[in-house]
């Protein structure tokens, strides 16, 4: 232990502040420097409600709920926010597919649920959005910080120490996760989660500990990485040139070819003589018979008067829409004969269920095949061994030179189906231009081999008796019947015998009925197997039957998400033909394999060519699963094993298996050294080993493998290396290593991945300049070098035609960013290059990028004024330039920026004067900061701020010259308000206290008398009340956090209802006039900082200190405290500061306090103590 004894008035440099009070620009004099809390800046925000925000800018209006202890405060701050609405469930599950739904609708969803016992329970609604591609965000209210790493086993929890259980549940089944129990990366885990379910169109989750949704932070003001929704523009010289193409292209064609409507357009334009057939059916009648739905009815548009609109009298056009035969053939002769020197539309309208029987038999064989799992072992069966002819558009100068139908390309097995396609044609010729029409009839004409054996049908029909599930749902099983034979039902495949081969009812809601039982065994009795997929359907946790080591013709079987549990059935031994074997979840599952282990289970899989086991609970070293998977199976090419249990180290085993391409196992606590044979695999094309813990060096030869298309090494952060030359054949796509230590140099290489799409290195130890090959990576979307150390100049970007993100943040960036750095970057929605030591000018053109929505400049060194030209059509919705040297008055651009929902101008040198009435069009403002200028801000006494901003959040308006309190009377939506270093005086009006949910409330540095004040954040330091402290204040505080009325001359006695403030965190009433003795139960809240220093305090310090002491600072000097050091205060073992000093304490020196642990700083100065003040022995 190491603590001083020193006069504390040594703490009363320029640098300090005031304990729990908000810093001061030019720094005020403080009574202890050291505090464990820091103080509260003014830029902070709550973590809940950033959250919120968040929420609401990406377009959440509705949050599906569910209450429990662990998310009730964050519930609390997400229904603070005006356009959120929380939804409240039944359950967690119904809360999930509510926002699964919702997603479906708006685009993006969420739900709130409470830990583990809600987190486990909203799997299944996320699992299915994850595979729909739904963007659904996953909040849950998680263990308290200070719980993590305890060893405690919490309530609603599965009763074991480990935290991780519901994340892991969560990795496979959601695109990002984000587990925030520490404030300083909060805002970058909550944003990177959002923004990541927006770009990969996926759901994510968000775990937030239960105790930090109330706490504020700084970087709570800064805005999201957004991923843009709006649809991409067309490159104009490019489609010219399209169109061009096309037109010669039709010109010379002599067969049919299919048309948009852009072609019919086109057409018109160049004058092509075309006759066009719309065959009107009012849907999709093929992909009926393939998978019928709603989605298969179209509305019926009136397409003739969609082709005059098109033609717009700008053309030479003719349509017709015809009934019948003779409608049909008067119409040709027009079209071929009056109409010969304009483009025909002619529109046939047929029944909607004009169908031939052969049709029907190919669309149930096409149902079973897309139905399959990829596999490109499995050969379909019925394979199609011919070509549809799809053309139906002829030119009018074209020639018949050849048949309508083409010829079967190659033969087709003898045990397959045999499908061949005839066309009946007739041409219509007209003299000696040759105009020639081809109006081709298809019929499909199947043979089938054989009929489905009775005895297989009859088990069939009883596996469907015997099933649970949701007809609403199904497409496959709703359908069979024995007016059908059982060979062309859907998920069902046959051999030419008759017998069934394939089985897939992936996706049919079954719940029910397959088990051991006598009834749940009919599929067990389907001995001739070959393919079976039951994926996606939920069992209910029932073990998994043996039954399936009866089907030992297998050769594919997918039991992936259906939510069989127990262990593993020794039966499955018996698989021995398995070349594809999927046991995976994507949700919580308790599928284990420990009798038998993994080496016994794979070891008579000698086929087996992929293995999917991802959240089997396998609990193996690596040594022992290494060697097994390595000696059983060495020509895998996929395995699967993410959050396994699995242990490490790698072993050096695994570099036998040189056919491997995919190698997934993230989520597994490795907690060893990155093995150097993965850069070995010849053939690896995908390596995800996020959230390992791993450690050590990456071989750089890693990432020159020229197979090697995506790496996913993120969120291991002790794992080191630096990034090679790159060979020119390089495959990257997705480069991540967020989070990790690499560091080194980006060499020019970086410019030969030509195909890289992703490149994440947030929070490196990257260096160097930014190479300007970068510019060569024309493919990129999103890039992300935040928080590293690059040094150098902006790189230009104006080849990143589809770039939607591009994050600089906290680098070292020097330069100015010119207008040419910008140009063309269309798709541009993000752009964030703050924290740098960028300069100059601020150029205009970024204020025109057209689909820009977020920019952020702060802390930084631009500087001069913002030109003042108008961008009408802008998109920003933030724009953070604080923290520069910026000048000149507010630029009028500004105002007219209507979709501007946040506006930091904090901390530059604006100058002039400006009304918040100027702001009245920013009608979405949900932030505003313009403290610490040289700006003298005014409000109108009559204009109501809740009028023109209702959705205002955070008002900043320090250091503004502000002489009138801002009326916000009534406001629903304020938290955040700031403004201190005033001109402001008298009574704080009492409405402000009336504001539902403000939480942050500075007023310091006025000259205001004292008030009652209910916020989370109270700072009323330095103003001039000349009062008593009132008596039921702690009331008022029952929800805050931190209380300073320090330095505002406050007399009387401190008043024992702030006892009852249990929330209460700072409690700083240093530097008054208080009276009295302290109050014995102070002591016994969750206080960590009490600052009681220079005051008229009398009277014994209270024996009071309880075992849950939670003090890290305690000033009580400059006091008239009597009589002894209380024993008690050893109950404080986390105390860091304790100043005792200029009082009259007496008694023997308290050398005992040498044992308090984490003492830093001790102060015991001009008291009475007697006897031995050295405590020989030990360090003061």
């Amino acid at each position: 232990m190491e603590t001083s004894i020193g006069s504390m008035d040594s703490c009363t440099s320029a640098t300090c502040q005031d304990v729990g009070a908000l810093p001061k620009p030019n720094g005020a004099v403080c009574a202890v420097q050291k505090s464990a809390m820091q103080p509260f800046n003014s830029s902070e925000s709550t973590l809940g409600r950033h959250l919120a925000r968040r929420l609401v800018q990406v377009g959440v209006k509705d949050v599906f709920s569910v209450p429990g202890d662990f998310n009730l405060t964050l519930l609390d701050h997400l229904l603070a926010e005006p356009e959120l609405n929380l939804v409240g469930c039944c359950n967690e599950l119904n809360a999930g597919y509510a926002a699964d739904g919702y997603a479906r609708v708006r685009g993006v969803g969420a739900c709130a649920v409470t830990f583990t016992v809600g987190g486990l329970s909203v799997l299944n609604a996320i699992a299915g959005a994850y595979s729909e591609n739904l963007p659904v965000i996953c909040i849950v209210g998680g263990p308290n910080s200070n719980d993590y790493g305890t060893n405690r086993i919490l309530h609603h929890t599965i009763g074991i120490p480990d935290f991780t259980q519901e994340l892991r549940c969560f990795q496979t089944v959601t695109c990002y996760q984000a587990v925030v129990n520490n404030l300083d990366d909060a805002h970058e885990l909550i944003d990177t989660a959002i923004s990541t379910a927006l770009k990969e169109s996926k759901p994510v989750y968000i775990s937030v500990s239960c105790n930090l949704a109330a706490i504020p932070h700084p970087t709570f003001r800064r805005e999201p990485v957004p991923f843009s929704l709006t649809p991409r523009t067309s490159n104009e010289v490019g489609l010219e040139a399209a169109v061009e193409a096309a037109v010669e292209f039709l010109n010379k064609a002599v067969k049919p070819v299919m048309v948009t409507a852009q072609d019919v357009s086109t057409m018109i334009r160049y004058g092509q003589k075309t006759i066009i057939f719309l065959i009107n059916n009012g849907g999709y009648t093929i992909e009926v018979e393939i998978h019928d739905g709603p989605y298969n009815v179209i509305k019926n548009w009136n397409y003739t008067a969609l082709v005059e609109a098109m033609h717009n009298n700008e053309g030479n056009c003719w349509t017709a829409k015809v009934h019948c035969e003779e409608e049909l053939i008067a119409a040709i002769d027009t079209a071929t004969h009056d109409k010969k020197d304009c483009l025909c539309f002619i529109e046939v309208i047929v029944h909607k269920d004009d169908t031939s029987k052969e049709l029907l038999e190919w669309g149930s064989r096409v149902s079973a095949a897309n139905s399959r799992h990829p596999n490109p072992h499995d050969v379909w069966e019925n394979n199609v061994s011919g070509r549809v002819l799809q053309q139906s558009v002829v030119h009018h100068e074209s020639q018949v030179e050849e048949e309508a139908h083409e010829e079967v390309e190659e033969e087709a097995p003898k045990d397959e189906a045999e499908i061949q396609l005839k066309a009946m044609e007739f041409g219509v010729f007209s003299g000696p231009c040759m105009r020639t029409l081809i109006f081709s009839i298809f019929t499909l004409v199947i043979t089938v081999s054989a009929q489905c054996l009775h005895d297989q049908e009859q088990l069939l029909l009883q596996l469907k008796t015997n099933l649970t599930y949701d007809s609403s749902v199904s497409t496959k099983l709703v359908q069979w019947n024995e007016s059908i034979d059982c060979c062309q039902w859907r998920g069902v495949k046959c051999d030419l015998e008759g017998r069934v081969t394939g089985l897939d009812l992936s996706g049919e809601s079954i719940s029910v009925g397959i088990n051991d039982t006598e009834a749940g065994g009919n599929l067990f009795r389907l001995e001739f197997l070959q393919s079976l997929n039951l994926a996606q359907n939920y069992m209910g946790s029932v073990d998994l039957p043996s039954g399936f080591g009866k089907l030992e013709a297998l050769s594919y079987l997918n039991l992936s998400n259906t939510g069989f549990s127990g262990q593993i059935p020794p039966e499955f031994l018996s698989l021995k033909r398995l070349d594809v074997l999927d046991l995976s979840s994507s949700f919580y599952s308790s599928l284990q394999l420990e009798n038998p282990d993994l080496e016994t289970f794979i070891r008579n899989f000698t086929k087996l060519r992929e293995l999917y086991l991802d959240g089997v609970n396998i609990s193996a070293t690596g040594y022992v699963w290494c060697n097994a998977v390595s000696s059983s199976l060495p020509d895998l090419r996929v395995l699967s094993l993410s959050s396994c249990y699995l242990t490490g180290p790698l072993d050096s085993s695994l570099a036998k298996l040189k056919s491997l391409s995919v190698l997934r196992l993230d989520g597994n606590t490795f907690s060893s050294q990155f093995p150097d044979f993965f850069a070995g695999f010849p053939n690896l094309r995908v390596l995800t080993l996020s959230s390992c813990s791993l450690f050590g060096l990456v071989p750089g030869e890693l990432f020159q493998l020229s197979s090697l298309q995506r790496i996913d090494l993120s969120n291991n952060r002790d794992l080191e290396g630096s990034l090679p030359e790159f060979p020119s054949n390089a495959s990257l796509q997705s480069l991540l290593l967020s989070y990790t230590k690499f560091s080194g140099h980006l060499t020019d290489s970086i410019g030969s991945l030509r195909m890289l799409s992703r490149l994440d290195l947030r929070r490196c130890n990257f260096s160097g300049s930014i190479p300007k090959s970068i510019t060569n990576l024309t493919q990129i979307v999103y890039l992300d070098l935040s928080l590293n150390q690059f040094t150098g100049s902006v790189p230009s970007f104006n080849l990143w035609k589809d770039v939607t993100v591009i994050n600089l943040r906290g680098n070292q960036l020097t330069g100015e960013i010119f207008d040419s750095l910008w140009d063309g970057l269309e798709n541009l929605n993000f752009l964030d290059l703050s924290e740098n030591q960028l300069k100059g000018e601020i150029p205009e053109s970024i204020f025109f990028l057209p689909s820009l929505k977020s920019l952020h400049l702060s802390n930084n060194q631009f500087s001069g004024p913002i030109g003042d030209s108008v961008n009408s059509s802008s998109s920003l919705e933030v724009l953070e330039l604080d923290g520069n040297y910026l000048e000149g008055p507010v630029p009028r651009l500004l105002f007219q920026l209507q979709h501007l929902s946040a506006l930091s101008l904090s901390s530059n040198k604006f100058n002039g004067s400006v009304d918040l009435a100027d702001f009245r069009k920013l009608e979405n403002l949900t932030s505003l900061e313009l403290s610490y200028n040289n700006l003298s801000v005014h409000v109108g006494e009559n204009v109501s701020l809740s009028s023109l901003f209702p959705r205002l959040g955070t008002l900043r308006l320090a250091s503004g010259k502000l002489q009138r309190v801002p009326y916000l009377k009534n406001h629903s939506s304020l938290m955040m308000l700031d403004l201190s270093d005033n001109e402001l005086d008298g009574e704080i009006p009492n409405w402000i206290w009336d504001i539902e949910f403000l939480r942050f409330l500075n007023l310091s540095h006025n000259r205001f008398v004292i008030p009652n004040p209910p916020a989370y954040i109270v700072d009323l330091s330095s103003n001039n009340f000349s009062s008593v402290i009132p008596v039921d204040i702690g009331r008022s505080l029952s929800y805050s956090l931190s209380f300073s009325v320090a330095n505002s001359k406050i007399i009387g006695e401190i008043p024992s209802s702030l006892c009852s403030a249990s929330r209460l965190q700072v409690l700083d009433l240093s530097n008054d006039m208080l009276n009295g003795t302290i109050p014995s139960c102070l002591f016994g809240n969750n206080l960590g900082v009490l600052n009681l220093s220079r005051n008229h305090v009398s009277g014994a310090i209270p024996d009071s200190f309880p075992v849950t002491c939670d003090l890290k600072t305690l000033d009580l000097s400059w006091n008239l405290l009597q009589g002894q050091v209380p024993k008690s205060l050893m109950n404080c073992t986390n105390l860091e500061v304790l100043n005792l000093g200029n009082n009259n304490l007496t008694g023997s020196f308290p050398c005992w306090l040498k044992s308090l642990p984490r003492l830093r700083t001790l102060d015991l100065r001009f008291n009475a103590f007697n006897g031995n003040s050295s405590c020989s022995g030990n360090q003061t």
